[in-house]
C-alpha cells in the first residue's frame, strides 16, 4: 500500500467499489484517505470495522 502525502480532491461523480477480504485475501492500492470506517484506496474502499476480528498486515512504500 503506498501512502501519498499530498491532498485529493474527491469528483462527487466518482463511483467506489467494495472491497472485502472473502473475495479477495490480498487487497492492493494506494492509500487516498479515512473517512469514517472507511479506507478510501484507488481501487476501491474497504470498510475496515467489518474486519474487527482479522489480522491485518499492511505495508507503506514511500
Amino acid at each position: 500500500m503506498r501512502c501519498w502525502a499530498r491532498p485529493y480532491v474527491w469528483n462527487i461523480w466518482e463511483r467506489f467499489i467494495s472491497l472485502a477480504f472473502e473475495k479477495t485475501p490480498v487487497v492492493e492500492g494506494s492509500l487516498l484517505g479515512i473517512k469514517g470506517q472507511y479506507l478510501l484506496l484507488d481501487t476501491g474502499v474497504i470498510n475496515i470495522r467489518k474486519y474487527t476480528g482479522y489480522q491485518v498486515v499492511a505495508n507503506c512504500v514511500p
